[in-house]
């Protein structure tokens, strides 16, 4: 294998991986900053149960159209440092939220 070819693999590697990275960070953005509670959706109730987990958590707003992936929220947590701090009780939810509003919520 010549040099040139050498580099010429390892530059599409290189552009590769920045692609992804960057398909990886709009994700996030998406996911975390995005409404995922439409702005005439109705006032809502969300009621967390006593000893509720991040991963309960996540799937009781997956079931409420909340959150679209139960683990973007318990990675989301996570990275706010905010898992033990999550309170069960029951959240007035009006108005458009994002999935950072709602750990916000609950932490």
């Amino acid at each position: 294998m010549s040099r040139g070819t050498s580099f010429r693999r390892v530059l599409r590697l290189v552009l590769l991986a920045a692609v992804l990275l960057l398909a990886g960070r709009l994700y996030w953005v998406k996911e975390t900053r995005s409404p995922t509670r439409p702005v005439n959706a109705p006032p809502g109730t969300l009621i967390i149960p006593p000893g509720s987990s991040a991963d309960a958590i996540g799937r009781l707003l997956q079931s409420q159209g909340l959150v679209r992936h139960p683990l973007a929220f318990r990675v989301l947590v996570l990275l706010k440092g905010v898992s033990g701090s999550l309170k069960a009780g029951e959240y007035a939810l009006e108005g458009p939220l994002t999935l950072d509003q709602i750990v916000d919520l609950l932490a």
